[in-house]
């Protein structure tokens, strides 16, 4: 909301209309905003939507990665190898 009203471009109602679908979005101090989302003025280009969906991609890589490594135990570096050569293969064609 403050940067709404930093913005100066929106009129009273739009105000009006912004807090209340946030005080209805369950929107609350820990929740993760883009960093172009917080910069005055907005900064909504391709390299900054780039920054955010390589974060989110990755880390739900990562994530995935390191549960099925703790799942597989002693097994993993006998699946993974094979799996690891095959798209690295894949990949370089």
């Amino acid at each position: 909301m403050d940067w709404s009203n930093q913005a100066g471009t929106f009129i009273e109602e739009n105000l009006a209309f912004q807090k209340k679908i946030l005080e209805r979005s369950g929107l609350g101090q820990k929740t993760y905003f883009p960093e172009a989302m917080l910069n005055i003025p907005l900064n909504p280009c391709m390299s900054e939507a780039r920054k955010v969906a390589e974060m989110v991609m990755f880390r739900a890589i990562d994530n995935f990665t390191q549960s099925l490594l703790e799942g597989l135990g002693g097994s993993a570096p006998r699946i993974i190898s094979p799996v690891c050569r095959h798209l690295a293969h894949e990949l370089s064609d």
